[in-house]
């Protein structure tokens, strides 16, 4: 369900209400974790460690499991507009 929020083969009046949903657990859950910047596309991006502190857990932790569950390509490597 999380995937397909993200994917744009999907219409944003479909993907949106569960983005939204997300956005909304993610500052209820953890209203501590701020965006480390936005990506080309304006979607705030969140710096690894920063959820590894929120989670109290090791980034190698969250990369194990990223690998795990087939998940690594969701995490960015690419350019990041930093906004603090």
């Amino acid at each position: 369900m999380i995937g397909r929020a993200y994917d744009e083969q999907h219409p944003p009046f479909l993907r949106q209400p569960t983005l939204d949903t997300l956005r909304e657990g993610m500052d209820k859950l953890f209203p501590g974790l701020k965006p480390a910047g936005v990506d080309d596309n304006g979607e705030k991006v969140y710096a690894l460690a920063d959820i590894a502190h929120a989670l109290e857990v090791s980034e190698a932790e969250l990369l194990e499991h990223a690998e795990q569950r087939g998940m690594t390509s969701q995490l960015q490597r690419q350019s990041v507009h930093r906004i603090h």
